[in-house]
């Protein structure tokens, strides 16, 4: 985490010289919809669904806190509301309507723990800066000479601003700093009187940018889902194979064949509507039938070989129509 040092004086002694802080560097802000895309790139659901309970939530808290409810996240803190007033001396004069709300919140175990493993990056005075005023002037050249021409410059203008005023902020030179911030307002009014003249052009942008972004998400999420997919089918094929050779390697019938044939019908039926159904389908079938007339285990006379409560073998029943039918071994259409 970046920090910067700021020097505080105490108002007595008047010759107090003041001692230097730590302050945290503002890098910028999460929105909402920040939020929502970096917690559904760490699960199963979508932006849309996250950014909708966030929504739900964000509701819901001031009713709870109202109606005096303290809101408890976990590990991660407790929020609740605290007032302050205007003193009355009695009852009969105490003005309601001096009541100010406020929003403490205490942050938990968890959450301080996870700040408490912080690195800080201490600021290089000198050389950085000697190289954020370069940079400032430079910027600010470009910032003044641009043309707006078409939406894009006024978010390019926007940007420019953002970063002029974040380095501005950085440098501790206050006769640059006032000079430079000075000429940087001034150009940003006439970029907010162009905003304000394009005002439709920009909430039109804005909307089409929206759009286009939610169709790329959209089609990410199908390339994710599609992927998955693709996983969860090559899983139930090895199972399915996996069954299949455990079929194949027989040389002998025993307690455990009805089983065995049982769990690869079953798994089969995982694989319906996929390229090769048909091709391992017909695989099954083989390995049935070659099961079916090997010799039964003389030691399991209780396994006959005969009929199968899971499958007799192709015909009627087990293969509506044609022996090699796509459907597999005892799977109906």
């Amino acid at each position: 985490m970046k920090i910067k040092l700021v020097k505080r004086k105490r108002p007595v002694p008047k010759e107090d010289a003041g001692k230097l802080y730590a302050n945290p560097v503002n890098v910028g802000k999460k929105t909402l919809r920040d939020i929502a895309r970096d917690i559904a790139g760490r699960s199963s659901l979508t932006r849309g669904d996250i950014e909708n309970v966030l929504t739900n939530f964000m509701e819901c808290l001031p009713s709870y806190l109202r109606d005096g409810f303290s809101v408890q996240l976990g590990e991660f803190g407790t929020m609740r509301l605290t007032l302050s007033s205007t003193g009355a001396a009695d009852e009969k004069s105490f003005k309601v309507e001096t009541i100010k709300p406020r929003v403490t919140f205490t942050p938990g175990v968890e959450l301080k723990n996870g700040l408490r493993d912080n690195l800080y990056e201490l600021p290089r005075k000198k050389k950085e800066e000697k190289d954020n005023k370069q940079t400032v002037m430079r910027d600010l050249e470009r910032y003044e000479n641009l043309k707006i021409a078409s939406i894009e410059d006024i978010f390019t203008a926007r940007a420019l601003f953002s970063e002029i005023r974040e380095l501005l902020n950085e440098i501790s030179d206050e006769k640059f700093k006032a000079e430079y911030q000075e000429k940087l307002f001034a150009k940003q009014k006439e970029f907010l009187q162009i905003e304000e003249d394009r005002k439709d052009e920009i909430e039109e942008y804005l909307k089409k940018q929206e759009e286009e972004s939610s169709r790329n998400e959209s089609m990410e999420e199908s390339k994710v889902k599609e992927s998955e997919d693709k996983t969860s089918r090559n899983i139930k094929r090895e199972a399915f194979l996996s069954s299949l050779t455990a079929l194949q390697s027989l040389e002998y019938q025993d307690g455990d064949t009805e089983a065995l044939i049982a769990d690869a019908i079953e798994r089969l039926k995982d694989l319906n509507g996929t390229e090769d159904f048909a091709s391992l389908s017909q695989q099954l079938e083989k390995a049935i039938n070659r099961v079916r007339k090997l010799p039964t285990r003389s030691s399991d006379s209780g396994s006959s070989g005969g009929g199968s409560p899971f499958y007799n073998g192709p015909g009627e029943g087990n293969f509506p129509g044609e022996v090699d039918s796509e459907n597999g071994p005892g799977v109906s259409p």
